[in-house]
């Protein structure tokens, strides 16, 4: 049975904010009755940790995922001809005044729900203190990772520390990665260096240690590359170095130490690995069986967790919905019929894969089967997929991403069933099924980071990752890691910020030039462009600089 951390959030005064002018509690009770119990910390705590939905996959192309995914060399806009923003956005452009509304205010109500329990620990009857200071840290770390969302995706802010209503200016970056940081410091000093055990149930879905190690190395490595400073900045005017990231990437990778290794075959991590035995040829020729069927894995260091009691799979419903994983529905083919193909199923034909990475990755790694489809490839095996897809499908290569993916099964009898209905005998309809969880930080990724830092281990590290994909080792060079990153790491939403922290956006965006596609079956070419003038940043939500009564600026190249 999957096992989940639900997030259901009853109590309609943990809604937040709907826009970050509108930051003052809906009603008194919140701070003069509410805060109490431990049990009203934790309801406060899961409220914090609802705000990751949405803000990530939401619907459309509103969510994180796809403004990096879409926006990246590695993928095309996908979708129906006539859905032009698509195509836009992964030309840096937009076509609505708001497009990224869900990015900018999902973050901000993530904060302020952060804000309004930090600011109330000290009246909750706690049991002891390394109970406080585990609620406090793991607050202080989901506050530092919504606001990295949001620098890494429109660089100028406002900070907002506290839950009175306020409107200040934007922050400077530096400002806004020193709290970044300063909150990650604190949650690394207060977490309990527990290590992962998939028995431990009461930690799913709860940040550890180990993620605000790894997430911290994760914001030097982008601040610092970004901006080409040696340290990352904290508000006293100190500073976090290299040499203290390398020390919380190695204790992280440590697995006598974190719990966290690297799964024995990277296919195994994904949801298409279930189809063996069950109508995927590839899944069953190579032996694979999902890891996440059985709950939890001790590669993912963070991620965000579905349920089957989801009942909405769009951003922007009430706080007692639960949510299915949207980014699988958006990545579906667009078949006419959820069950006519295995073993991937329908959705919104997001994002087809640049046929080059294929063409370009080695043969040997099995990482290039294992996170790419090429739908005419014997092993594969597919079936069903034919010009009922490409013909409403734009941008169709011929590629597709297999790790996000909808994925159907053959039963016992013949039928066609989605994976969930086939696991847990439910069937709620095509975007209701989607519920792997969303791995935002890995161990593999810690490894690399650590690889890219300079630790000690950093052959060890990287030599670790190419022999799990059945390569040899090569010498730690960054070009060498940034294609480790780019193969190990793909259609996960991390190449775009990779691409911008290296400098390397405008040189990758440009090779993605006449690749051939077919939209609505008929034979084209595609490019994409590069609008250097925003640097890769996105354009602040109109409504928000009216809310402000223009206290805040547009970001360069949006200012039209």
């Amino acid at each position: 049975m999957k096992k989940v951390f639900i997030y259901i959030i009853a109590l309609l005064f943990f809604s937040g904010c709907s826009d970050i002018l509108d930051t003052e509690p809906k009603t008194t009770k919140v701070v003069e009755n509410f805060y109490q119990t431990t049990e009203d910390a934790e309801q406060a705590l899961a409220a914090a940790y609802s705000s990751l939905y949405g803000t990530f996959d939401a619907y459309w192309m509103g969510g994180a995922f796809f403004a990096s995914e879409l926006r990246c060399d590695d993928r095309l806009a996908g979708s129906a001809i006539g859905d032009v923003e698509i195509t836009k956005q992964a030309n840096f452009e937009t076509q609505g005044s708001d497009t990224w509304r869900p990015i900018w205010s999902g973050n901000y109500k993530g904060i302020y729900r952060c804000n309004i329990l930090l600011e109330n620990l000290d009246y909750i009857n706690w049991e002891n203190d390394e109970q406080r200071d585990k609620y406090e840290g793991e607050t202080k770390f989901l506050r530092a990772y919504f606001y990295f969302e949001l620098a890494k995706f429109f660089e100028n802010i406002p900070l907002l520390l506290e839950t009175s209503p306020v409107n200040p200016p934007q922050a400077a970056p530096e400002e806004t990665y020193a709290q970044i940081a300063s909150d990650l410091k604190q949650a690394i000093e207060l977490l309990p260096a527990i290590p992962f055990s998939s028995s431990n149930t009461d930690n799913i879905g709860h940040v550890t240690r180990w993620a605000a190690e790894a997430l911290m190395a994760r914001v030097f490595l982008f601040y610092t590359g970004l901006y080409n400073q040696e340290t990352l900045p904290l508000p006293d005017n100190g500073n976090i170095t290299k040499n203290e990231v390398i020390v919380w990437i190695d204790e992280c990778a440590n697995s006598s130490v974190s719990g966290h290794a690297l799964i024995p075959d990277f296919r195994n991590l994904w949801p298409y690995a279930y189809g063996s035995g069950k109508g995927y040829k590839y899944a069953t020729d190579n032996n694979l069986q999902w890891i996440g069927v059985d709950g939890e894995n001790n590669e993912t260091i963070f991620a965000i967790k579905y349920s089957t009691l989801a009942n909405w799979w769009q951003y922007g419903g009430g706080v007692s919905e639960t949510w299915s994983n949207g980014a699988m529905t958006m990545s579906g083919w667009r078949l006419k019929s959820p069950y006519t193909s295995l073993p991937f199923g329908q959705g919104f034909g997001y994002g087809p894969v640049n046929p080059n990475l294929y063409d370009e990755w080695e043969e040997t790694d099995i990482r290039k089967k294992g996170s790419i489809l090429r739908i005419d490839d014997p092993a594969e095996g597919i079936i069903g997929y034919s010009t009922e897809a490409t013909d409403q499908q734009k941008d169709e290569t011929g590629f597709w991403s297999k790790k996000y993916m909808p994925v159907n099964v053959s039963a016992n009898n013949g039928a066609v069933l989605h994976m969930t209905e086939s696991i847990y005998g439910e069937h709620k309809g095509q975007y209701l099924e989607n519920v792997q969880d969303m791995v935002i930080i890995r161990y593999a990724d810690v490894l690399l980071m650590g690889a890219e830092l300079g630790s000690s281990h950093a052959q060890e590290y990287l030599d670790a990752i190419r022999h799990r994909a059945g390569l040899p080792s090569i010498p730690v060079t960054l070009e060498n890691i940034k294609m480790e990153r780019r193969h190990e790491l793909a259609f996960e939403g991390l190449r775009l910020f990779d691409l911008m922290r290296w400098g390397d956006l405008e040189s990758a965006v440009a090779q993605v030039k006449d690749i051939p596609v077919k939209n609505n079956g008929v034979p084209a070419t595609v490019s994409k462009t590069y609008r250097s003038e925003t640097r890769g940043f996105l354009q602040i939500p109109w409504s928000q600089i009216s809310l402000s009564n223009g206290v805040l600026n547009q970001n360069s190249g949006w200012e039209k």
